[in-house]
């Protein structure tokens, strides 16, 4: 079933200042994750079939699992007890994600892809308001123990920011992803 004829625009989801984690490296996936929900909900509005909406999911879940395991990285880093559910709510919002992308790839059905992506819209943005806002608190208090220890702010604190790597898009491209 072609769905092409079947126009189905949603807003673009935007970054807003109350989304930051206080965390720049992090901030940064959070931003990049919703340019990719927003690519996927353009190649799904312009058409896409096949390879090109393939390719942009391809990217938009390789970065997710990066992403989770950088965050779930720093959540341990800075003593945040809420890890291990963390953990979980990671693991199962990517078996969902794969499952309903296998599910559209079988059938090629409007309603899974739409379903999908109003899934990953919700996730990204109350998964980031509820769930990670929880261990901003032990961030901010990692951080001002290291300012005490090295004295000088913020700025003498240790960093999560600083070590961690940028991502490259185009490793899910050059054979790199998953």
């Amino acid at each position: 079933m072609r769905w092409r004829d079947e126009p189905k625009t949603m807003d673009r989801l935007v970054w807003e200042e109350r989304f930051s984690v206080g965390v720049e490296a992090l901030d940064g996936d959070h931003k990049l994750l919703l340019e990719q929900i927003n690519c996927l909900q353009d190649a799904c509005e312009a058409g896409d079939e096949g390879e090109a909406l393939e390719a942009v999911f391809s990217v938009l879940l390789d970065y997710v699992v990066h992403h989770f395991r950088r965050e779930e990285a720093l959540m341990e880093r800075v003593g945040y007890p809420g890890v291990p559910a963390h953990k979980q709510v990671h693991m199962h919002l990517r078996r969902k994600v794969e499952e309903m992308f296998r599910a559209y790839q079988l059938g090629q059905d409007r309603q899974i892809l739409d379903a999908l992506l109003a899934f990953l819209r919700s996730w990204w943005r109350g998964h980031i308001l509820e769930e990670d806002m929880a261990y901003r608190p032990y961030v901010r208090q990692w951080r001002r123990a290291g300012a005490r220890r090295g004295g000088g702010g913020n700025r003498a604190a240790p960093t999560f920011d600083s070590q961690a790597q940028r991502y490259d898009t185009r490793r899910a491209t050059d054979g790199g992803g998953r």
